[in-house]
C-alpha cells in the first residue's frame, strides 16, 4: 500500500552576507513563495542569514525543528565563501564524494566557452553521497537534496535567472513526489481613502473570529492606499474556491465604500473605466502634485478618451495668468486653501471644456509649513457642471508619500463621485 504524503511545512534560508548588508535584495525567496504557492505549496517561514558553516548549520538544525522541508538559495558557488554544499553534508552525516553526473553538466556548460576548468569548478561537483542533483540548466553550480526521517533539504543557487529555472524544473516535481499539494487561493480587495488603523478596526472582529489554519487575513498599507489578502488552503479545490469567495463577500460588505478594485485592479485604470462608462471627461489642474495625477492617468493606453488635459499651475502667478484666479483672492486665503483647490478645479472644467475639473494644492515639504498650515495640508477639489466639493486632509510622511498620497486620495475621490453619480 502506498504510503500516504504528508503536507510540506516549508521555510526558506537565504544565505549571503550581501542581503544581510542591504546591498542585495532578497528576491528570490519571494520568487519561491509564489512559485510554490502557484503549485499547491505554502511557504511559513523565510530566514535570511550571512555565508558560514556554523550559521547554515545553525540555521538548519533551528528551523527542522517546526518545519519538515528546509530550501537554502545562496552559498554553492566556486569561491572560499560558498559553503552550502559541505554544511547540508556535515547536518546530515554524509560524506562529500566527487559526482560525475554533476561533473559531466559543468563540463558541458563549459564546452563552447573557452573556459579553463580550473580545481574550483570541479569542486562544485564534489557533493553529498546519496543526494539527489537538480541540473542547473541556467548555470553551472548543481542544486542538491536530502532528506532523512521525514526531514528534507534541497539547496538552489543564489543567481536569481538560475535559482528561478531550478526551482520550475527541480524543486516543485522534488516536493510533488514526497508531499501532497494543496489547493490554494488568494484573492486581494483594494481599498483607499482609509488609513490602515481604520481599515484593520473595521474588520478586526471579523478576522478574529473567522482565521484558522485554512483560512488567513492579511493588511497590507502601499504608496497611498491599503490591500487586504485573504488566502485560504485545503485539499478540496472546489470548497476552497467557495470559501475564498465567501469571505471575499463578507469583507467587502464591512469596507464597501473604500474599494476602488480587487487583485490586480489599478486605481487609474478604475477611474478610466468608470469615466468610459459614463462617457465623461476629465481636466486637470494640479499645484503640490506637479503632474503627478496628469502622468498617473495618461500612462495608460487610451487614456485620451477620457482625459482631455492638465496644467500645473504651481506659482501664484501661473495660478493667476493661466486661470484667472485673482491675485487678491490668494493673497487673502492663501495658495494652500479651499478656495484656491475650488477654483483650480474650475478653471480645469473651463480651459479644457471637461464634464469633471480636478484641482489639487498643498504643502509637499520639507519645508514651507506653519502651525495654521503644516506640512502634509492637501486640498483636493472636484468641479462639474452642478457644483464643486472639496475636501482637505493632512497626510503624514516625506515630500514623495504625501504627493503620492495625495494623487491617490484624488483619484479615489472623483471615483466615488462619478460611480455614484445619475447620467
Amino acid at each position: 500500500m502506498a504510503q500516504k504524503k504528508k503536507t510540506a511545512h516549508i521555510t526558506i534560508i537565504t544565505i549571503g552576507s550581501e542581503i544581510l548588508s542591504g546591498k542585495t535584495l532578497d528576491t528570490n525567496s519571494q520568487f519561491i513563495t509564489q512559485t510554490l504557492k502557484r503549485h499547491g505549496f505554502a511557504v511559513s517561514k523565510i530566514v535570511k542569514i550571512k555565508d558560514g558553516a556554523e550559521e547554515i548549520e545553525s540555521a538548519l538544525s533551528n528551523e527542522l525543528r517546526s518545519a519538515n522541508v528546509v530550501i537554502t538559495t545562496g552559498g554553492l558557488g566556486p569561491t572560499f565563501d560558498d559553503m552550502t554544499t559541505a554544511s547540508i553534508a556535515r547536518y546530515f552525516g554524509a560524506r562529500l564524494i566527487f559526482h560525475q553526473e554533476a561533473w559531466k553538466s559543468i563540463r558541458d556548460y563549459f564546452k563552447h566557452k573557452r573556459v579553463v576548468l580550473t580545481k574550483a569548478r570541479r569542486a562544485q561537483a564534489v557533493l553529498p553521497e546519496g543526494c539527489s542533483i537538480f541540473k542547473n540548466i541556467k548555470g553551472v553550480a548543481p542544486g542538491i537534496a536530502m532528506h532523512d526521517q521525514g526531514k528534507h533539504v534541497l539547496a538552489m543557487p543564489g543567481v536569481p535567472y538560475e535559482m528561478e529555472a531550478m526551482c520550475e524544473s527541480g524543486v516543485v516535481p522534488y516536493l510533488k513526489r514526497y508531499f501532497r499539494s494543496m489547493a490554494i487561493q488568494e484573492v486581494s480587495i483594494n481599498t483607499a481613502g482609509i488609513a490602515e488603523s481604520s481599515l484593520e478596526r473595521k474588520i478586526r472582529w471579523y478576522v478574529r473570529d473567522h482565521s484558522n489554519s485554512s483560512v488567513q487575513y492579511g493588511i497590507y498599507p502601499r504608496c497611498g492606499d491599503v490591500q487586504v489578502k485573504i488566502t485560504v488552503s485545503g485539499n478540496n479545490k472546489r470548497l476552497v474556491t467557495a470559501t475564498v469567495e465567501r469571505q471575499r463577500r463578507a469583507i467587502s460588505r464591512l469596507i464597501k465604500q473604500h474599494i476602488y478594485g480587487y487583485d490586480n485592479d489599478s486605481l487609474p485604470e478604475v477611474v478610466l473605466n468608470a469615466f468610459r462608462q459614463k462617457s465623461k471627461t476629465l481636466g486637470v489642474a494640479e499645484s503640490c502634485t506637479g503632474g503627478l495625477i496628469a502622468k498617473t492617468i495618461t500612462d495608460i493606453a487610451g487614456a485620451s478618451r477620457v482625459f482631455k488635459g492638465g496644467v500645473v499651475t504651481y506659482s501664484n502667478d501661473s495660478k493667476s495668468g493661466i486661470l484667472n484666479i485673482p491675485e487678491g483672492a490668494i493673497k487673502k486665503y492663501g495658495a494652500v486653501s479651499g478656495y484656491v483647490a475650488r477654483s483650480l478645479a474650475r478653471g480645469a472644467c473651463r480651459v479644457f471644456s471637461a464634464d469633471y475639473g480636478l484641482g489639487i494644492t498643498g504643502i509637499a515639504g520639507p519645508g514651507g509649513g506653519t502651525a495654521k498650515k503644516p506640512v502634509g495640508l492637501v486640498y483636493i477639489a472636484i468641479a462639474d457642471k452642478n457644483e464643486t466639493r472639496v475636501f482637505k486632509y493632512v497626510f503624514p510622511g516625506a515630500r514623495d508619500l504625501v504627493r503620492m498620497k495625495a494623487m491617490k486620495h484624488a483619484l479615489f475621490n472623483i471615483l466615488h463621485l462619478i460611480q455614484h453619480t445619475k447620467d
